[in-house]
């Protein structure tokens, strides 16, 4: 059946999930097996296109995209505001054979003169007809960074900006790095250059020092200008140091770029382990440069561990703060980069919102491969305030609470920490409570009682200590609550002991539960349902005219479902839809014995119900009108069931007679 008439990107959306082929005929495979179908996105090349064409509709590319010259198949698509001085990008490459690269870009910046503009680009995955790829720093897909200052287009600085170029391949050992400078407008004895070009791994090696000298002395003489803009007084006193090329950091030697493929490793890892001239932290010589050059006036903070990465400060906004966060790890393979983002977000009640990740993974030394998001981590943190202090008195000093969840780059774990313990002149900077060692059980009910008057008796802190059972929910006397011994020792079993136990207690349902994490979520409506798949419980978390998300839950004898519900009942000419998408997250199964297990997105349903009466466009000269009908799919990762309801439909009139059992025939086939 043909469908036409789709607004923009229905049509691109319908052929990248199956629904509908090119021309737009509905494909009966996909009502066969809707998640298999949509699952095959990538691996076709005409719903890659469509794909690609749905994103370029939703997210319109940036024309000034991508910085590099060289990458004429490549698009940006802002996932930011337009204009903002920091921007996120989504990319979309072309590759040979009909694949598409996905990735991610970030710049940092704007276009003021004199100005600095930092850009840095990875690919993630490349979909091809055998399916997805990671291409994180191989030879097609080089990790690429780009720094473009503008100085001053009057040429009164001696040139008028400068960009370094650089590509990064740890999957290429021949080449693991390139490195390109090119200066704009140098001004040599009153006569303007031509752009002048640093490529290290093809210019004679006498050149690169005499190039170097003469950045040096045209920045040395701004630097000296009493009456220079501050932006020109950053960019002589930071960039040159932060390429090393001068200053106070080790210097690059250069010149050995194409010949020695780890010299840009090696001499990174020397620039993190040197400490300043004058003594300190090591590396916060030359990550105090980058903050300069970005404009920050904060100071470095950190000790480049995982636990305590180096944060630079990039953008503050009331009460978030986004950081760069660089660490280094040691394994027995080598010694390896980590580099990502870091996002804090002041809650009430001095309750800190923490998230953020290693976006990227760089082997410095030995033989290991680049990897995308080797961590990262979403926590409530209480007292946000670094200088705070949860609980003092009684014998028991808490300096702070953290709770969570964390990704390793394998699994996904729960975050239960407490910081700065003080109990009976003992000292732990950092216990985590599923260590059995970690703190005395004579504590227990004391930390309890202190921990959930730390937290407070309304906010955030009071709904988290009810999630992980410290506190019974208030109105309900005789809910199930954590022993704190047992939590201490083995905390997912027994968070696992409280939540089973609602399951099977009228009393104390676990709606009471999803009202907690509604509210921890900041989601103020009271909670609705009746906590069966087909009425689960819900939360509204947005609403945008007839359609809204809700999150989710509903439970069995063992079974406790999470997930997003979405509801739409839009009115289409003289249709009117009504429209539910269930989708489960996160399956838990609570055994009476034996280990907790999660299955991820294992079951989905749906149900498209549409009161007429319509007309379908004619298919073959016939017409007809449909007064209403309703679909139900209910699918999983091992199979798909479709019904329907009896549709009531008519033809339009004709001159060539049809049954009506032939009408109902084509209703079941669009159905």
């Amino acid at each position: 059946m043909l469908l036409t008439g789709l607004g923009p990107g229905l049509h691109e959306l319908g052929v990248a999930l199956g629904i509908l082929d090119a021309a737009g005929e509905l494909r009966a495979e996909w009502l066969a097996n809707p998640l298999g179908q949509a699952g095959g996105v990538f691996r076709d090349q005409g719903r890659r296109n469509a794909l690609r064409d749905l994103i370029g509709t939703l997210l319109p590319a940036d024309p000034t995209a991508p910085p590099d010259p060289n990458v004429q198949t490549e698009s940006w698509h802002p996932l930011t505001s337009p204009g903002s001085a920091h921007q996120v990008f989504l990319t979309l490459r072309q590759v040979a054979g009909g694949g598409l690269a996905l990735g991610l870009a970030i710049r940092v910046g704007n276009d003021a003169v004199p100005g600095v503009t930092v850009t840095f680009a990875l690919g993630l995955v490349e979909a091809a007809d055998d399916g997805l790829h990671a291409i994180v720093g191989t030879p097609g897909s080089p990790i690429r960074a780009r720094i473009d200052v503008t100085v001053d287009p009057s040429g009164a600085a001696g040139f008028e900006g400068v960009s370094i170029d650089a590509a990064l391949t740890p999957a290429d050992p021949a080449r693991p790095v390139e490195l390109r400078v090119a200066v704009r407008g140098l001004r040599v004895e009153g006569k303007v250059l031509l752009p002048v070009v640093l490529d290290p791994a093809r210019l004679d090696r006498d050149v690169v020092p005499l190039l170097q000298n003469l950045l040096q002395d045209r920045l040395g003489r701004l630097a000296g200008e009493p009456n220079a803009p501050q932006p020109l007084r950053a960019l002589a006193e930071h960039l040159l140091p932060l390429l090393g090329l001068g200053g106070d950091v080790p210097r690059l030697p250069v010149e050995r770029i194409g010949i020695d493929p780890s010299v840009v490793a090696r001499w990174f890892a020397t620039v993190l382990d040197s400490p300043p001239a004058g003594g300190g932290t090591p590396g916060s010589a030359w990550l105090g440069h980058l903050a300069g050059l970005l404009g920050s006036g904060a100071s470095v903070a950190g000790t480049a561990t995982e636990a305590d990465p180096y944060r630079v400060l990039l953008a503050t906004s009331g009460g978030a703060r986004v950081d760069l966060i660089l660490a280094t790890r040691t394994t027995a393979g080598g010694r390896d980069l980590l580099a990502g983002v870091a996002l804090l977000l002041d809650g009430p009640a001095g309750v800190v919102l923490e998230a953020g990740g290693m976006l990227l993974s760089l082997p410095l030394t030995g033989p290991g491969p680049a990897r995308a998001v080797p961590s990262a981590a979403v926590a409530i943190r209480a007292p946000g305030d670094a200088a705070g202090t949860l609980v003092a008195g009684g014998g028991l000093g808490v300096r702070f609470v953290r709770a969570g969840l964390a990704w390793d780059g394998i699994a996904l774990g729960p975050i239960l920490e407490l910081g700065g313990v003080e109990f009976e002149g003992a000292s732990h900077e950092l216990i985590n409570l599923s260590n059995v060692d970690s703190i005395r059980a004579a504590a227990a009910e004391a930390a309890r009682a202190s921990i959930a008057a730390a937290l407070g008796t309304d906010g955030p802190g009071s709904h988290l200590a009810v999630l992980v059972g410290l506190i019974p929910p208030p109105g309900e006397p005789g809910a199930p609550v954590a022993d704190l011994v047992a939590l201490l020792s083995a905390p997912t079993r027994e968070l696992a002991r409280v939540h089973r136990s609602r399951l099977h207690d009228a009393a104390h349902s676990w709606a009471t539960m999803l009202a907690h994490l509604a509210a921890l979520l900041g989601l103020p409506e009271p909670v609705a349902g009746t906590g069966s798949p087909a009425e689960p419980w819900h939360v509204p978390v947005a609403k945008d005219g007839p359609l809204t998300l809700e999150l989710a839950a509903w439970t069995g004898d063992h079974d406790l479902h999470l997930g997003l519900r979405a509801v739409a009942t839009p009115t289409v000419g003289a249709a009117t839809i009504d429209a539910t998408m269930l989708s489960e997250v996160v399956h838990l199964t609570f055994p009476d014995s034996g280990p907790t297990t999660a299955r991820l997105l294992g079951r989905h349903q749906g149900r498209l119900a549409v009161t007429g009466p319509f007309t379908l466009a004619p298919v073959g000269g016939i017409g007809l009108t449909v007064q209403g009908g309703d679909l139900t799919i209910d699918w999983s990762g091992t199979g798909a069931r479709a019904g329907r309801d009896t549709v009531r439909a008519h033809r339009a009139p004709r001159r060539r007679r049809r049954d009506a059992a032939g009408v109902a025939g084509a209703a079941g086939r669009w159905l």
